[in-house]
Formats: structure tokens, C-alpha cells, sequence
């Protein structure tokens, strides 16, 4: 509950401030860029940091795509198997997503998780663009004040730890998923429409199964209700 409160309320204040700023229509890639609990925002601009820890967490725990079909292209030994050339490999993601040794708590819904790795390479070392070197000296000490102050923040938060080299719902190296980018960014504007306009609740009871990955019986059937909120 924690966590929706927290999501919800972000995007009631997105909404609040485009209606202050006299905006109608359709949110803009500004207000993407202003969801910074459903994303995890760096401090600089690199698109490439910018990860939604709501969509990441819940990819991680029951992704879309399940496994893969892959071939080994030469004679492979991994981990004390012998894997020949040829062979058709599939890997199942939750291998990986669920390991203890990668991710604590692995079957725990945490986004927090995800808050604490992209802090170690928060910005690349052009800090700032501006010539003036008054300018360029204030924006370095901004920079190692807030980098010290989120870092040690989210040790207190939050001792969870996790491998971003391990997550792969999107696959992996040369073969990832071209569209990876589009569908995080269609994903969060689903969700900022769905917690403001929707109420949702379990229309029958449904146990997940966690072998080989997470999955519902019955496909986790919902009933939805209109909302109606102040904002």
C-alpha cells in the first residue's frame, strides 16, 4: 500500500501542476520525465540511465517474455556443463530474476531495489557545459552534495541490494529487445491513466505458481471500478 500511495499521489501531482500551468490534453515528455518514483531519474539527461522502478520491479517478478531460444554457435562449457556446438539453449529470465544471490528477497515486491545501483554512475564527467568557471564550480559542488546525500538516504532506507547485470526482460547483448525503450514509456503512461481513473480489486481468489516462473492459474481475473478524484 505504501508503494501505490506513493505512485498514485505522483502522478494526482502531475495533473495538479499541468492544470496550474493551464495545460489540457495529453501528457507530455515532460511530465514523463517528472515521474520520479515510477522512474528512477538520474542527475544528468542520459536516457540510457532513466529506469521505471514500478515497471522494473514488476517485469522482474513476472515478465512478459519468458524465455528464449538461443544456439550455441560453438562448443560452450558454463558452470560444469558441456554445451555443443549446435544445441538449442533456451533461457528461462526467471533464473536469474528470482536468485537469492542476485536479488534479496527475490520473490518481495520492492522497487526501492532499483534506487540504489544507478546512484554509482549518476553522471558522465561533463557536469556542466557552462564556461563560466564560477558557474562550473558551484554546479560540481551541487553535484557531490546531492550525490552524497541521496547515496547515504538510501542506506538508511533501504539495505536491499541487487544485480542490474542479472535483469534481462527485454533479453540481453546484441539481441535486446529494440523497442524496450517505447514499451517502458507505453507502460507508465497505461499506469498514470489507470491509478487515476480506475479502482481495482481480485475478482476470485488466485495463487500464483513460481515453477518454472511466476504465473497465475486463472490469469489473475480483476474487476474495475470508475474513480473519481480530487485533483
Amino acid at each position: 500500500m505504501k508503494c501505490f500511495s506513493w505512485f498514485q499521489e505522483e502522478h494526482i501531482q502531475i495533473v495538479k501542476l499541468k492544470k496550474e500551468r493551464g495545460e489540457t490534453g495529453a501528457l507530455t515528455w515532460q511530465d514523463y520525465k517528472k515521474m520520479e518514483f515510477t522512474k528512477c531519474v538520474s542527475s544528468c539527461n542520459n536516457p540510457e540511465l532513466i529506469e521505471m522502478i514500478i515497471v522494473r520491479e514488476t517485469l522482474r517478478l513476472g515478465n512478459v517474455i519468458r524465455f528464449v531460444h538461443r544456439k550455441a554457435r560453438t562448443n560452450v562449457q558454463f558452470q560444469g556443463y558441456d554445451i555443443p556446438r549446435d544445441w538449442n539453449i533456451i533461457p528461462v529470465f526467471a533464473a536469474a530474476h528470482l536468485d537469492p544471490s542476485l536479488h534479496d528477497e527475490p520473490h518481495k515486491f520492492n522497487p526501492w531495489r532499483w534506487q540504489y545501483a544507478p546512484i554509482k554512475f549518476l553522471c558522465s564527467p561533463t557536469i556542466c557545459e557552462s564556461n563560466d568557471s564560477d558557474l562550473v564550480k558551484n554546479h560540481e559542488i551541487l553535484f557531490i552534495s546531492t550525490y552524497l546525500s541521496v547515496f547515504f538516504s538510501l542506506q538508511t532506507v533501504s539495505a536491499s541490494t541487487t544485480r542490474d547485470d542479472s535483469y534481462m526482460p527485454f533479453s540481453h547483448g546484441i539481441r535486446r529487445c529494440p523497442g524496450q525503450e517505447l514499451t517502458k514509456m507505453e507502460i507508465t503512461v497505461f499506469l498514470h491513466h489507470f491509478v487515476l481513473n480506475f479502482d481495482w480489486e481480485l475478482a476470485e481468489a488466485d495463487h500464483p505458481l513460481a515453477s518454472p516462473f511466476p504465473d497465475f492459474p486463472k490469469g489473475l481475473p480483476i474487476k474495475v471500478h470508475k474513480l473519481s478524484l480530487d485533483m
